[in-house]
């Protein structure tokens, strides 16, 4: 996992390519809290669908997510491109 300005960047597990997703410093401050045992997932980021949060939990991709539980529309997760040290 890599914390962008905006976004939570991490490779997918199941594809190994790398997505974006974009959180505020609200959500940014939740996500220490959540790393850190603090609260469930589902609680803390009411705002993200079951795709995001499912990214966050695991770092799966929406396409990786569609493939293993057949619902991975989301329209915040984006592609991006990083290089190999991550």
């Amino acid at each position: 996992m890599m914390i962008g300005k905006d976004d939570l960047i991490m490779r997918c597990p199941s594809c190994s390519k790398d997505y974006a997703l974009p959180l505020d410093e609200e959500q940014m401050k939740k996500l220490y809290e959540y790393e850190h045992g603090h609260g469930y997932i589902q609680e803390m980021f009411k705002e993200l669908n079951a795709v995001e949060r499912e990214f966050i939990k695991t770092g799966l991709c929406p396409k990786c997510q569609d493939g293993i539980f057949g619902n991975g529309e989301t329209k915040l997760i984006k592609r991006v491109y990083i290089g190999k040290d991550f």
